[in-house]
């Protein structure tokens, strides 16, 4: 910097000439405003200086410039510099006269601007489908005037208060503004620290309301706009006045409710969106990672971002290698991002259960928060490997349940308590933390809990039967290391109205076994050529079966009273082949046999039907044994035994 100077510490008069000639051609290509003003705070709560936008406006017979109360009511010192520069018109006898504190709005009078050209902004209403708005103010960090189109981000009339929890909190803590005002709501980036107290502009200049505030410094992109014609201005002389402005002056509300941003202002010029990059890592839910993922899975992952205020997942472009652990992800818009990745099976990230990949809690990750124009963010993501439950295996079908918890334990004759918890290992893990909760559903409070600490993969709780409005909750966690100070995660729900890796769930009497249906994809082992594949009538289906191969399904209750008959869904594209039912070996006695026909295609479906030789009772391990001529034989989709 010092070549640039002379000996006194003044720059060269050319370089001066240079930059002002740069301003000014910015403002002429900004074409700014004269009635917008740029308000200069200090002496503020904290010790802080700030910036905020104001306009040209009259409060009976007054002249002065309205902005948000919020900045000025905490500030001892308040002055406007019209292009935003001191060399420019400067307003440094303003006045707090006026305000409405119910929408956070403040007058400040000033005599000066009654020798100063111009004339105040005229309101008006608006009509959201028609008006080209535009909000024209100085962005935190922005020196110039800048006006941003707003009009594809506006959403209609709303309660301040209704419309998100914090925002709730804000108005109800500091009351101006009131929860109960309609406000405008914006959603993007159009708004942005620094704006507070800009106009809000349509095609024919006049104004249609003020931005007032936003989420988490306006970074959260849900912003509002106080409508113009709602304003009701009244004297800081009046009681009720006064007594709100003394409350409000305790506060440091620019920092609780707008807080500008400390980014670098070169961050707010040029480019679409940012660039995200870094290295994913695994474990560590709570303490450190415990390595790279691409050290404990060459699989590939899938990157998400979800927007963390509307719950939305945004899609985007991404990479990553499985060989180094890096990831890119490319031209995210600003916002406020919560990232979570999937990572498709590959050793030793194997589901027993069933299933082609892994998923990982997105909680595991903080927030990404993209500013404006931000270019390069560099973030380390952490995934966790999600327990599965292995059983109960056959309530797969009450996986999209909406309101009940499913039935998925059973007591009984057969049962003497309800049934084990087993769920997949997890790589590094080398202990389990299992707690289990009994709920009223009613008040929402706990009735029991169950604790165990185990080195295994399963736990038998010995869970009572519930009635009424009561649940089970139950969560496994798996650490490791020496102590229990070491999480690598939680469980994984199967159910998606489960929540924070809580698995919700009933426990059931047992009664008489009517049917026992099994979907034939849900097996528990088999032979090496058998392999599952999407079905034509949904869900998946069992194939590539060859003569002599075999499946099995463990633990399969044919209840006290047996079953008698077997049906299945089945196709072949060549001669067919038969079904051995067998028990407990693949070699076992043989209970029944089912002949499956040609069917012309092996997505030609039909039903066979037959009896068993012998009823069948009680808890087997069921295997299906295939015979027949050809190098494939049959596919089955599911099968059925009854009664």
């Amino acid at each position: 910097m010092k070549t640039f100077f002379k000996n006194d510490g003044r720059p060269p008069i050319s370089l001066v000439v240079l930059f002002l000639f740069f301003l000014f051609l910015q403002a002429l290509s900004a074409g700014e405003n004269p009635a917008v003003f740029r308000i200069l705070l200090t002496g503020c709560e904290g010790g802080k200086g700030f910036v905020q936008t104001g306009f040209r406006a009259q409060w009976n017979g007054q002249e002065g410039v309205i902005t948000a109360l919020h900045g000025v009511a905490g500030c001892r010192r308040c002055s406007a510099a019209q292009g935003g520069e001191k060399d420019g018109i400067y307003l440094d006898d303003l006045a707090l006269v006026a305000v409405d504190i119910d929408r956070d709005i403040a007058f400040l009078a000033s005599r000066k601007l009654q020798d100063i050209p111009g004339q105040p902004l005229k309101g008006t209403g608006y009509d959201l489908s028609r008006d080209q708005l535009q909000v024209v103010g100085y962005p935190d960090g922005v020196l110039i005037q800048r006006a941003s189109p707003v009009s594809y981000h506006i959403d209609p009339l709303v309660g301040l208060g209704v419309w998100h929890q914090e925002v709730r909190k804000m108005c109800e803590q500091r009351r101006s503004p009131n929860c109960g005002i309609k406000v405008l709501l914006v959603r993007g980036d159009p708004l942005i620290p620094g704006h507070s107290g800009a106009p809000l502009l349509n095609q024919n200049g006049q104004i249609v309301g003020v931005a007032d505030g936003g989420l988490k410094g306006g970074l959260a992109l849900l912003n509002w706009i106080i409508p113009y014609k709602d304003i009701q201005l009244s004297s800081v002389s009046y009681a009720g006045n006064a007594n709100a402005l003394h409350s409000l002056r305790q506060m440091n509300l620019y920092d609780l409710f707008a807080a500008p941003s400390s980014m670098d202002p070169s961050r707010f010029y040029g480019g679409e969106g940012a660039t995200i990059s870094g290295q994913i890592f695994y474990g560590g839910y709570g303490s450190p990672p415990i390595g790279l993922l691409s050290n404990y899975s060459k699989a590939k992952a899938i990157i998400r971002l979800m927007e963390v205020e509307t719950r939305k997942e945004v899609p985007v472009d991404f990479d990553y290698d499985p060989n180094t652990g890096n990831y890119t992800i490319y031209n995210v818009p600003s916002g406020k991002y919560t990232p979570f990745v999937k990572v498709e099976s590959g050793y030793p990230f194997h589901k027993t259960s069933g299933g082609d990949f892994i998923s990982y809690l997105s909680g595991l990750n903080e927030d990404i928060v993209v500013a404006p124009h931000d270019k390069n963010i560099y973030r380390g993501l952490h995934v966790v490997h999600s327990i599965h439950l292995k059983k109960p295996v056959d309530n797969q079908k009450e996986r999209t349940f909406t309101q009940d918890p499913p039935e998925v334990l059973y007591k009984g004759p057969i049962y003497p308590s309800a049934s084990v918890f087993e769920w997949d290992p997890v790589p590094g893990a080398t202990a389990y933390q299992v707690r289990i909760l009994l709920m009223d559903g009613a008040s929402n409070t706990r009735i029991d809990e169950k604790d165990f600490n185990i080195s295994g993969t399963s736990i038998s709780p010995g869970l009572a039967a519930n009635y009424g409005n009561t649940y089970y909750m139950f969560l496994v966690s798996a650490y490791y290391g020496s102590g229990w100070d070491k999480l690598i995660g939680h469980f994984s729900n199967y159910y998606k109205d489960g929540f924070g890796g809580w698995f919700i769930f009933k426990v059931v009497e047992y009664s008489a076994v009517s049917e026992v249906f099994l979907e034939a994809e849900r097996l528990n082992g088999f032979s090496p050529h058998v392999a599952v594949d999407n079905c034509s009538e949904g869900g998946q289906y069992l194939g590539w079966i060859n003569n002599g191969d075999w499946v099995r399904y463990d633990n399969i209750d044919f209840g006290s009273n047996g079953m008698s008959s077997f049906s299945a869904r089945v196709s072949s594209g060549e001669k067919g082949g038969v079904i051995r039912i067998r028990l407990n070996a693949p070699d076992g006695e043989v209970a029944g046999s089912c002949t499956v026909p040609s069917t012309g295609g092996w997505q030609n479906w039909t039903t066979i039907n037959c009896a068993l030789y012998k009823r069948i009772s009680g808890t087997n391990n069921l295997f299906l044994t295939f015979e027949g001529e050809g190098l494939y034989l049959l596919n089955i989709n599911w099968m059925r035994f009854s009664n």
